[in-house]
């Protein structure tokens, strides 16, 4: 028997921020909602769709992970199973070329939740191609990308609360070649565009969320001066209306 060989080439997508990578259409898998909403008070849960639009079926495995505080994506570290608040099922499906198929999730605990602020997770969704058992290929690479998906948790508290409802709450000041947003909302704030004048900051860094209650820096060239203009990425996925401010 030939000896096969699998390298598996890992790539992360990060749906639900700003970078142009971040599109609908992930490496031909298509997505029904952009950003997952799970309010306190849903006990059925929330939903992630997820569409095979490749020739071939996958094998999608998924779980839970939690956001990083600083950059704002995702992290393995802590993700244990035993240690999120909320399980994925099934954890393991064959997804079918041009099936669309849905995933639960469900609240197990209140770990790491709070009842004053939105918590921010994601969905991973791994996506590991269905390969021929009986290939004689000596050398196989296998590109196996992991989506994730934004997951927003809203206590009670805030269930009637929406990201244009808190847009222009957002205040910013300079500190040498630092941005630095403050957020006074109980919302994470994720910028669709960021502009200081003339000077927009660049795509690379609209991922770093501004947390309830807290300040998040971005990079600002000393010489670059005027008002600060910003948009939000609200509940789909969608830029708010802009916002002006003198800084």
């Amino acid at each position: 028997m030939p000896f096969r060989r699998l390298i598996t080439i890992i790539v992360f997508l990060v749906l639900n921020q700003a970078l142009p990578v971040y599109a609908k259409d992930a490496g031909g898998f298509k997505f029904s909602n952009m950003r997952i909403v799970f309010l306190e008070k849903d006990k059925a849960g929330a939903f992630v769709e997820l569409e095979n639009g490749n020739a071939s079926p996958f094998l999608i495995q998924s779980w839970i992970v939690p956001t990083d505080a600083q950059s704002g994506l995702p992290t393995e570290k802590n993700a244990s199973a035993v240690n999120q608040p909320f399980v994925i099922t099934p954890p393991l499906h064959r997804l079918e070329s041009g099936e669309r198929y849905r995933w639960r999730i469900q609240q197990v605990s209140k770990t790491g939740l709070t009842t004053d602020r939105e918590s921010v997770f994601y969905v991973a969704l791994k996506a590991i191609p269905a390969t021929d058992k009986q290939s004689d290929n000596k050398g196989e690479f296998v590109l196996s990308p992991i989506i994730y998906q934004k997951l927003l948790y809203r206590p009670t508290a805030l269930e009637t609360l929406r990201t244009d409802m808190v847009a222009d709450q957002a205040t910013f000041r300079r500190e040498g070649e630092q941005l630095i947003v403050s957020n006074p909302s109980p919302l994470y704030m994720t910028f669709a565009t960021l502009q200081v004048g003339n000077y927009t900051v660049a795509d690379d860094e609209l991922y770093k969320m501004v947390p309830p209650f807290g300040e998040q820096r971005y990079s600002l060239p000393k010489n670059v001066t005027g008002n600060v203009m910003w948009r939000l990425l609200n509940e789909y996925a969608l830029a708010t209306k802009a916002e002006l401010r003198p800084l």
